[in-house]
Protein backbone atom coordinates (compact mmCIF):
# COMPACT_ATOMS: atom_id res chain seq x y z
CA UNK A 1 0.00 0.00 0.00
CA UNK A 2 2.79 2.33 0.91
CA UNK A 3 4.49 1.50 -2.38
CA UNK A 4 1.29 2.37 -4.31
CA UNK A 5 1.11 5.80 -2.63
CA UNK A 6 4.73 6.54 -3.46
CA UNK A 7 4.16 5.49 -7.10
CA UNK A 8 1.01 7.67 -7.32
CA UNK A 9 2.90 10.67 -5.91
CA UNK A 10 5.71 10.09 -8.40
CA UNK A 11 3.25 10.05 -11.34
CA UNK A 12 1.62 13.33 -10.20
CA UNK A 13 5.00 15.00 -9.77
CA UNK A 14 6.11 13.87 -13.21
CA UNK A 15 2.91 15.16 -14.84
CA UNK A 16 3.28 18.53 -13.11
CA UNK A 17 6.91 18.83 -14.25
CA UNK A 18 6.00 18.06 -17.88
CA UNK A 19 3.14 20.61 -17.87
CA UNK A 20 5.38 23.24 -16.28
CA UNK A 21 8.11 22.70 -18.90
CA UNK A 22 5.53 23.25 -21.65
CA UNK A 23 3.99 26.38 -20.11
CA UNK A 24 7.15 28.15 -18.93
CA UNK A 25 8.24 29.43 -22.36
CA UNK A 26 4.80 31.01 -22.84
CA UNK A 27 4.55 32.44 -19.34
CA UNK A 28 7.91 34.18 -19.43
CA UNK A 29 8.25 35.00 -23.12
CA UNK A 30 9.01 38.62 -23.98
CA UNK A 31 5.92 40.68 -24.75
CA UNK A 32 7.29 41.63 -28.17
CA UNK A 33 8.79 38.23 -29.05
CA UNK A 34 5.92 37.16 -31.26
CA UNK A 35 5.87 40.47 -33.11
CA UNK A 36 8.85 39.67 -35.35
CA UNK A 37 8.98 37.84 -38.67
CA UNK A 38 11.66 35.44 -39.79
CA UNK A 39 15.28 36.32 -40.55
CA UNK A 40 15.89 39.04 -43.18
CA UNK A 41 17.11 37.88 -46.58
CA UNK A 42 20.71 38.67 -47.53
CA UNK A 43 21.02 41.07 -50.46
CA UNK A 44 22.44 39.38 -53.55
CA UNK A 45 23.67 40.56 -56.93
CA UNK A 46 23.73 38.85 -60.34
CA UNK A 47 27.36 38.44 -61.44
CA UNK A 48 28.15 41.60 -59.42
CA UNK A 49 25.36 43.43 -61.27
CA UNK A 50 21.97 44.70 -60.21
CA UNK A 51 19.01 42.76 -61.57
CA UNK A 52 18.04 45.71 -63.79
CA UNK A 53 21.45 45.56 -65.49
CA UNK A 54 21.70 41.78 -65.65
CA UNK A 55 18.20 41.39 -67.11
CA UNK A 56 18.68 44.45 -69.34
CA UNK A 57 15.65 46.27 -67.93
CA UNK A 58 15.58 49.98 -68.66
CA UNK A 59 15.67 52.03 -65.49
CA UNK A 60 13.65 55.25 -65.16
CA UNK A 61 15.56 58.52 -64.90
CA UNK A 62 16.25 59.49 -61.30
CA UNK A 63 17.10 62.76 -59.60
CA UNK A 64 18.30 61.49 -56.21
CA UNK A 65 22.03 61.23 -55.73
CA UNK A 66 21.97 57.95 -53.80
CA UNK A 67 19.61 55.02 -54.34
CA UNK A 68 19.30 51.36 -53.42
CA UNK A 69 16.37 49.17 -54.45
CA UNK A 70 15.92 45.50 -53.53
CA UNK A 71 13.29 42.81 -53.47
CA UNK A 72 13.28 41.89 -49.80
CA UNK A 73 11.14 38.81 -50.42
CA UNK A 74 13.95 37.24 -52.46
CA UNK A 75 16.96 39.42 -51.53
CA UNK A 76 17.62 40.42 -55.15
CA UNK A 77 19.29 43.82 -55.61
CA UNK A 78 17.30 45.52 -58.37
CA UNK A 79 19.01 48.91 -58.82
CA UNK A 80 21.56 51.13 -57.14
CA UNK A 81 23.13 54.52 -57.68
CA UNK A 82 26.17 55.55 -55.64
CA UNK A 83 24.77 53.36 -52.86
CA UNK A 84 28.13 53.12 -51.06
CA UNK A 85 28.82 56.88 -50.99
CA UNK A 86 28.92 58.52 -47.55
CA UNK A 87 25.99 60.91 -47.14
CA UNK A 88 23.99 62.62 -44.39
CA UNK A 89 21.02 60.49 -43.25
CA UNK A 90 18.47 63.18 -42.25
CA UNK A 91 15.33 61.69 -40.65
CA UNK A 92 16.07 58.14 -41.81
CA UNK A 93 18.02 57.97 -38.52
CA UNK A 94 14.67 57.51 -36.77
CA UNK A 95 14.37 53.98 -38.16
CA UNK A 96 17.34 52.93 -36.04
CA UNK A 97 16.00 54.96 -33.10
CA UNK A 98 12.78 52.96 -33.34
CA UNK A 99 14.61 49.62 -33.58
CA UNK A 100 16.77 50.21 -30.51
CA UNK A 101 13.89 51.63 -28.45
CA UNK A 102 11.49 48.85 -29.45
CA UNK A 103 13.95 46.07 -28.67
CA UNK A 104 14.87 47.65 -25.33
CA UNK A 105 11.36 48.19 -23.96
CA UNK A 106 9.55 44.90 -23.17
CA UNK A 107 6.20 46.56 -22.39
CA UNK A 108 5.16 49.24 -24.88
CA UNK A 109 2.37 50.37 -22.55
CA UNK A 110 4.83 51.54 -19.91
CA UNK A 111 4.53 55.26 -19.14
CA UNK A 112 7.65 57.29 -19.85
CA UNK A 113 7.93 60.73 -18.24
CA UNK A 114 9.73 63.37 -20.25
CA UNK A 115 12.56 65.17 -18.52
CA UNK A 116 12.95 68.92 -18.84
CA UNK A 117 16.34 68.38 -20.48
CA UNK A 118 14.88 66.13 -23.22
CA UNK A 119 12.13 68.64 -23.97
CA UNK A 120 14.25 71.77 -23.93
CA UNK A 121 16.90 70.48 -26.32
CA UNK A 122 14.32 69.50 -28.92
CA UNK A 123 14.38 71.48 -32.15
CA UNK A 124 12.68 70.81 -35.43
CA UNK A 125 9.61 68.59 -35.76
CA UNK A 126 7.55 68.11 -32.59
CA UNK A 127 4.89 65.56 -31.65
CA UNK A 128 2.33 68.03 -32.98
CA UNK A 129 2.96 71.65 -33.95
CA UNK A 130 0.59 73.00 -31.28
CA UNK A 131 0.99 70.36 -28.57
CA UNK A 132 4.61 69.18 -28.24
CA UNK A 133 5.70 66.98 -25.36
CA UNK A 134 5.96 68.87 -22.08
CA UNK A 135 8.36 68.34 -19.18
CA UNK A 136 7.12 65.69 -16.69
CA UNK A 137 4.44 64.55 -19.14
CA UNK A 138 3.85 60.80 -19.18
CA UNK A 139 3.26 59.05 -22.49
CA UNK A 140 3.35 55.36 -23.27
CA UNK A 141 6.32 53.97 -25.16
CA UNK A 142 3.83 52.95 -27.86
CA UNK A 143 2.57 56.52 -28.32
CA UNK A 144 6.13 57.84 -28.42
CA UNK A 145 7.04 55.30 -31.12
CA UNK A 146 3.96 56.32 -33.11
CA UNK A 147 5.03 59.95 -32.78
CA UNK A 148 8.54 59.03 -33.90
CA UNK A 149 7.43 57.05 -36.96
CA UNK A 150 4.21 58.82 -37.99
CA UNK A 151 5.09 62.51 -37.61
CA UNK A 152 8.87 62.19 -37.25
CA UNK A 153 8.73 63.82 -33.81
CA UNK A 154 12.16 64.84 -32.54
CA UNK A 155 10.86 65.33 -28.99
CA UNK A 156 9.62 61.72 -28.99
CA UNK A 157 13.08 60.60 -30.17
CA UNK A 158 14.78 62.51 -27.36
CA UNK A 159 12.45 61.18 -24.66
CA UNK A 160 12.83 57.58 -25.86
CA UNK A 161 16.63 57.84 -26.10
CA UNK A 162 16.94 59.22 -22.58
CA UNK A 163 14.63 56.55 -21.16
CA UNK A 164 16.39 53.64 -22.87
CA UNK A 165 19.98 54.81 -22.70
CA UNK A 166 19.95 56.92 -19.54
CA UNK A 167 21.58 59.62 -21.62
CA UNK A 168 21.45 60.46 -25.30
CA UNK A 169 25.14 59.61 -25.58
CA UNK A 170 24.61 56.09 -24.27
CA UNK A 171 21.63 55.60 -26.57
CA UNK A 172 23.68 56.70 -29.59
CA UNK A 173 26.30 54.11 -28.63
CA UNK A 174 23.52 51.49 -28.66
CA UNK A 175 22.44 52.71 -32.11
CA UNK A 176 25.96 52.38 -33.50
CA UNK A 177 26.41 48.93 -31.95
CA UNK A 178 23.14 47.79 -33.51
CA UNK A 179 24.18 49.19 -36.87
CA UNK A 180 27.39 47.14 -36.79
CA UNK A 181 25.43 44.05 -35.73
CA UNK A 182 23.09 44.47 -38.71
CA UNK A 183 26.06 44.97 -41.05
CA UNK A 184 25.81 48.72 -41.62
CA UNK A 185 29.56 49.17 -41.22
CA UNK A 186 29.80 52.59 -42.86
CA UNK A 187 27.19 54.25 -40.65
CA UNK A 188 27.93 56.53 -37.71
CA UNK A 189 25.08 57.96 -35.66
CA UNK A 190 25.47 61.07 -33.54
CA UNK A 191 21.90 61.69 -32.38
CA UNK A 192 18.51 59.90 -32.42
CA UNK A 193 16.64 62.57 -34.40
CA UNK A 194 18.51 62.94 -37.70
CA UNK A 195 19.19 66.64 -37.19
CA UNK A 196 22.35 67.48 -39.08
CA UNK A 197 25.68 66.65 -37.51
CA UNK A 198 28.84 66.90 -39.65
CA UNK A 199 30.11 63.54 -38.40
CA UNK A 200 26.83 61.63 -38.73
CA UNK A 201 27.01 59.77 -42.04
CA UNK A 202 25.62 56.67 -43.68
CA UNK A 203 25.12 55.13 -47.13
CA UNK A 204 22.01 54.18 -49.08
CA UNK A 205 23.17 50.55 -48.85
CA UNK A 206 23.52 50.73 -45.06
CA UNK A 207 20.10 52.32 -44.69
CA UNK A 208 18.71 49.48 -46.81
CA UNK A 209 20.22 46.95 -44.39
CA UNK A 210 18.73 48.81 -41.42
CA UNK A 211 15.34 49.19 -43.10
CA UNK A 212 15.32 45.54 -44.14
CA UNK A 213 15.91 44.63 -40.49
CA UNK A 214 13.10 46.95 -39.35
CA UNK A 215 10.70 45.36 -41.85
CA UNK A 216 10.87 42.13 -39.86
CA UNK A 217 9.52 43.88 -36.75
CA UNK A 218 5.77 43.93 -37.31
CA UNK A 219 5.00 46.70 -34.81
CA UNK A 220 7.44 49.12 -36.43
CA UNK A 221 5.96 48.49 -39.89
CA UNK A 222 2.44 48.87 -38.51
CA UNK A 223 3.30 52.19 -36.87
CA UNK A 224 5.24 53.61 -39.80
CA UNK A 225 2.44 52.65 -42.19
CA UNK A 226 -0.40 54.17 -40.15
CA UNK A 227 -2.14 57.15 -41.77
CA UNK A 228 -2.93 58.56 -38.34
CA UNK A 229 -2.79 57.87 -34.62
CA UNK A 230 -4.59 59.35 -31.65
CA UNK A 231 -2.91 59.99 -28.30
CA UNK A 232 -5.37 60.32 -25.45
CA UNK A 233 -5.09 62.99 -22.77
CA UNK A 234 -2.15 62.70 -20.40
CA UNK A 235 -1.32 63.83 -16.90
CA UNK A 236 -0.48 67.26 -18.32
CA UNK A 237 -2.16 67.67 -21.73
CA UNK A 238 -5.94 67.45 -21.31
CA UNK A 239 -6.66 67.19 -25.02
CA UNK A 240 -6.40 64.35 -27.47
CA UNK A 241 -3.56 64.63 -29.95
CA UNK A 242 -4.21 63.56 -33.54
CA UNK A 243 -1.07 62.51 -35.40
CA UNK A 244 -1.06 62.39 -39.22
CA UNK A 245 1.59 60.61 -41.24
CA UNK A 246 3.91 63.04 -42.97
CA UNK A 247 4.93 60.34 -45.49
CA UNK A 248 3.04 61.29 -48.66
CA UNK A 249 3.27 57.71 -49.96
CA UNK A 250 1.13 56.67 -46.99
CA UNK A 251 -1.34 59.58 -46.75
CA UNK A 252 -3.03 61.53 -49.51
CA UNK A 253 -2.71 65.29 -49.13
CA UNK A 254 -5.04 67.51 -51.10
CA UNK A 255 -3.54 70.13 -53.38
CA UNK A 256 -0.15 68.50 -54.01
CA UNK A 257 1.34 66.07 -56.49
CA UNK A 258 -0.14 62.66 -55.76
CA UNK A 259 2.67 60.65 -54.19
CA UNK A 260 0.28 58.21 -52.54
CA UNK A 261 1.31 54.63 -53.38
CA UNK A 262 -1.06 51.72 -52.98
CA UNK A 263 0.66 48.96 -51.02
CA UNK A 264 3.18 51.28 -49.34
CA UNK A 265 4.07 50.36 -45.74
CA UNK A 266 6.39 53.23 -44.80
CA UNK A 267 9.10 53.50 -43.43
CA UNK A 268 10.50 57.03 -43.37
CA UNK A 269 10.48 60.42 -45.03
CA UNK A 270 12.14 63.72 -44.23
CA UNK A 271 14.81 66.17 -45.21
CA UNK A 272 17.60 68.45 -44.07
CA UNK A 273 19.42 71.08 -46.13
CA UNK A 274 22.58 68.96 -45.98
CA UNK A 275 20.99 65.54 -46.53
CA UNK A 276 18.43 66.60 -49.10
CA UNK A 277 15.04 64.95 -49.43
CA UNK A 278 14.95 61.31 -48.33
CA UNK A 279 12.33 58.59 -48.64
CA UNK A 280 12.63 54.99 -47.55
CA UNK A 281 9.67 53.13 -48.97
CA UNK A 282 8.57 49.53 -48.56
CA UNK A 283 5.70 48.36 -50.72
CA UNK A 284 3.87 45.04 -51.14
CA UNK A 285 1.96 43.76 -54.15
CA UNK A 286 1.18 40.31 -55.53
CA UNK A 287 3.14 38.54 -52.82
CA UNK A 288 6.34 40.51 -53.42
CA UNK A 289 7.89 43.20 -51.23
CA UNK A 290 10.27 45.86 -52.51
CA UNK A 291 12.42 48.30 -50.61
CA UNK A 292 13.42 51.62 -52.19
CA UNK A 293 15.98 53.81 -50.41
CA UNK A 294 16.07 57.22 -52.08
CA UNK A 295 18.34 59.83 -50.53
CA UNK A 296 19.84 63.22 -51.28
CA UNK A 297 17.16 64.30 -53.77
CA UNK A 298 16.19 67.82 -54.78
CA UNK A 299 12.77 69.44 -54.76
CA UNK A 300 10.91 72.33 -56.31
CA UNK A 301 7.90 74.25 -54.98
CA UNK A 302 5.70 71.77 -56.84
CA UNK A 303 7.62 68.48 -56.70
CA UNK A 304 9.62 66.37 -54.25
CA UNK A 305 11.92 64.21 -56.39
CA UNK A 306 12.58 61.70 -53.58
CA UNK A 307 8.94 60.66 -53.73
CA UNK A 308 8.88 60.72 -57.54
CA UNK A 309 11.98 58.53 -57.78
CA UNK A 310 10.66 56.08 -55.19
CA UNK A 311 7.34 55.66 -57.01
CA UNK A 312 8.95 55.27 -60.44
CA UNK A 313 11.46 52.71 -59.19
CA UNK A 314 8.81 50.67 -57.39
CA UNK A 315 6.58 50.74 -60.47
CA UNK A 316 9.46 49.52 -62.63
CA UNK A 317 10.01 46.60 -60.27
CA UNK A 318 6.36 45.57 -60.01
CA UNK A 319 5.69 46.08 -63.73
CA UNK A 320 8.71 44.19 -65.09
CA UNK A 321 9.38 41.36 -62.65
CA UNK A 322 7.41 38.52 -61.14
CA UNK A 323 8.04 35.25 -59.35
CA UNK A 324 7.80 32.46 -61.91
CA UNK A 325 7.90 28.69 -61.56
CA UNK A 326 10.97 27.34 -63.38
CA UNK A 327 10.64 23.74 -62.20
CA UNK A 328 7.45 22.03 -61.15
CA UNK A 329 7.17 19.15 -58.74
CA UNK A 330 6.29 15.99 -60.62
CA UNK A 331 7.48 17.17 -64.04
CA UNK A 332 9.54 14.59 -65.94
CA UNK A 333 13.13 15.71 -66.35
CA UNK A 334 15.18 12.56 -66.99
CA UNK A 335 15.09 8.79 -67.35
CA UNK A 336 17.79 6.27 -66.50
CA UNK A 337 18.16 2.53 -67.22
CA UNK A 338 17.09 0.20 -64.44
CA UNK A 339 18.47 -3.29 -63.90
CA UNK A 340 16.82 -6.41 -62.41
CA UNK A 341 13.36 -4.97 -63.10
CA UNK A 342 10.43 -7.27 -63.77
CA UNK A 343 8.62 -5.41 -66.54
CA UNK A 344 10.55 -2.20 -67.44
CA UNK A 345 14.04 -1.28 -68.54
CA UNK A 346 14.11 2.34 -67.31
CA UNK A 347 12.84 4.58 -64.53
CA UNK A 348 11.55 8.14 -64.95
CA UNK A 349 12.95 10.86 -62.68
CA UNK A 350 10.97 13.95 -61.76
CA UNK A 351 11.59 17.13 -59.75
CA UNK A 352 10.97 16.48 -56.07
CA UNK A 353 9.69 20.02 -55.41
CA UNK A 354 8.85 23.29 -57.14
CA UNK A 355 11.52 25.88 -57.87
CA UNK A 356 10.34 29.47 -58.24
CA UNK A 357 12.42 32.59 -58.78
CA UNK A 358 12.09 36.29 -59.45
CA UNK A 359 12.49 36.81 -63.20
CA UNK A 360 11.69 39.41 -65.86
CA UNK A 361 8.17 39.01 -67.18
CA UNK A 362 9.52 38.57 -70.72
CA UNK A 363 12.11 35.93 -69.85
CA UNK A 364 12.75 33.41 -72.63
CA UNK A 365 12.39 30.08 -70.85
CA UNK A 366 13.94 28.15 -73.75
CA UNK A 367 16.91 30.47 -74.22
CA UNK A 368 17.61 31.88 -70.76
CA UNK A 369 16.74 28.96 -68.47
CA UNK A 370 18.95 25.85 -68.37
CA UNK A 371 18.07 22.69 -66.45
CA UNK A 372 21.22 20.88 -65.31
CA UNK A 373 20.74 17.23 -64.32
CA UNK A 374 23.15 15.27 -62.15
CA UNK A 375 22.52 11.56 -61.55
CA UNK A 376 24.66 10.13 -58.78
CA UNK A 377 23.13 6.67 -58.26
CA UNK A 378 22.49 3.62 -60.45
CA UNK A 379 18.92 2.36 -60.66
CA UNK A 380 18.61 -1.25 -59.45
CA UNK A 381 15.21 -2.79 -58.75
CA UNK A 382 13.39 -2.83 -56.44
CA UNK A 383 12.82 0.95 -56.53
CA UNK A 384 10.29 2.76 -54.38
CA UNK A 385 8.38 5.86 -55.49
CA UNK A 386 10.26 9.15 -54.80
CA UNK A 387 13.57 7.37 -54.24
CA UNK A 388 16.34 9.93 -54.84
CA UNK A 389 18.73 9.38 -57.74
CA UNK A 390 20.14 12.82 -58.49
CA UNK A 391 19.78 16.56 -58.49
CA UNK A 392 18.20 19.17 -60.76
CA UNK A 393 19.77 22.65 -60.90
CA UNK A 394 18.03 25.58 -62.61
CA UNK A 395 20.43 28.13 -64.10
CA UNK A 396 19.55 31.59 -65.45
CA UNK A 397 21.56 33.00 -68.38
CA UNK A 398 24.29 30.42 -67.90
CA UNK A 399 25.67 31.70 -64.59
CA UNK A 400 23.00 32.31 -61.95
CA UNK A 401 21.65 29.34 -60.01
CA UNK A 402 17.98 29.98 -59.32
CA UNK A 403 17.49 26.86 -57.23
CA UNK A 404 18.06 23.15 -56.81
CA UNK A 405 15.87 20.16 -56.11
CA UNK A 406 16.29 16.41 -55.97
CA UNK A 407 15.55 14.08 -58.87
CA UNK A 408 13.26 11.34 -57.60
CA UNK A 409 11.77 8.19 -59.09
CA UNK A 410 8.31 8.82 -60.46
CA UNK A 411 7.04 5.35 -59.64
CA UNK A 412 7.94 2.10 -57.89
CA UNK A 413 9.61 -0.69 -59.88
CA UNK A 414 9.35 -4.33 -58.82
CA UNK A 415 12.30 -6.72 -58.91
CA UNK A 416 12.45 -9.84 -61.09
CA UNK A 417 13.38 -12.75 -58.81
CA UNK A 418 14.82 -14.73 -61.71
CA UNK A 419 17.04 -11.84 -62.83
CA UNK A 420 18.01 -11.26 -59.23
CA UNK A 421 19.03 -14.94 -58.81
CA UNK A 422 20.98 -14.97 -62.07
CA UNK A 423 22.65 -11.70 -61.12
CA UNK A 424 23.56 -13.11 -57.73
CA UNK A 425 25.18 -16.10 -59.44
CA UNK A 426 27.01 -13.86 -61.84
CA UNK A 427 28.25 -11.68 -59.01
CA UNK A 428 29.29 -14.73 -57.05
CA UNK A 429 31.23 -16.28 -59.91
CA UNK A 430 32.84 -12.94 -60.88
CA UNK A 431 33.58 -11.79 -57.37
CA UNK A 432 37.25 -11.29 -56.40
CA UNK A 433 36.78 -13.78 -53.57
CA UNK A 434 35.54 -16.53 -55.88
CA UNK A 435 38.19 -15.81 -58.53
CA UNK A 436 40.91 -15.88 -55.88
CA UNK A 437 39.54 -19.07 -54.38
CA UNK A 438 39.20 -20.66 -57.84
CA UNK A 439 42.75 -19.77 -58.84
CA UNK A 440 44.03 -20.96 -55.47
CA UNK A 441 42.16 -24.24 -55.90
CA UNK A 442 43.66 -24.75 -59.38
CA UNK A 443 47.15 -24.04 -58.05
CA UNK A 444 46.66 -26.40 -55.12
CA UNK A 445 45.20 -29.06 -57.42
CA UNK A 446 48.16 -28.66 -59.78
CA UNK A 447 50.60 -29.00 -56.90
CA UNK A 448 48.70 -31.99 -55.63
CA UNK A 449 48.80 -33.66 -59.04
CA UNK A 450 52.48 -32.93 -59.36
CA UNK A 451 53.27 -34.36 -55.94
CA UNK A 452 51.00 -37.33 -56.53
CA UNK A 453 52.65 -38.06 -59.87
CA UNK A 454 56.11 -37.75 -58.33
CA UNK A 455 55.18 -40.02 -55.45
CA UNK A 456 53.71 -42.57 -57.83
CA UNK A 457 56.82 -42.51 -60.00
CA UNK A 458 59.06 -43.01 -57.00
CA UNK A 459 56.94 -45.92 -55.89
CA UNK A 460 57.21 -47.63 -59.30
CA UNK A 461 60.98 -47.13 -59.29
CA UNK A 462 61.24 -48.68 -55.87
CA UNK A 463 59.38 -51.76 -57.06
CA UNK A 464 61.67 -52.20 -60.04
CA UNK A 465 64.64 -51.99 -57.76
CA UNK A 466 63.21 -54.70 -55.58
Amino acid sequence: MKTDKIFSYFKKSLSFTVMLSILLPFLFASVNADETKSTPKTFKYYDSKTFFDFAEIECPETDAGNIFVANITTGDVMFEKDAQMLIFPASTVKIMTAIVAYESIPDLDVLIYASEKAVKKTTGTKLTPTRPIKADEGLSARDLLYGLLVTGANDAANVLSEYVGGTEENFVEMMNAKAKEIGAKNTTFKNPTGLHHPDMTTTAYDMALISNYAYYINDIVKMAGSTNHTIEETNITKHRRSLYNRNRMIRRVEGETNYFYKGALGLSAGSTPEGGNCVIAIAEKSGQTYLAVVMNADSTPTENFAYSDAKNLLNTCFDNFSVQKVAKSGDIHHEIPVSLAANVDHVILHAAKDISALLPNDVDMEKDILLKKLVYSDAVAPIYANQIFGELEVVYKGTITLGKTELAAGNAVDRSNLLYFLNALRRFFTSPWFITAFITAIILFTIYCFLYYKALKNKKGYRRYK
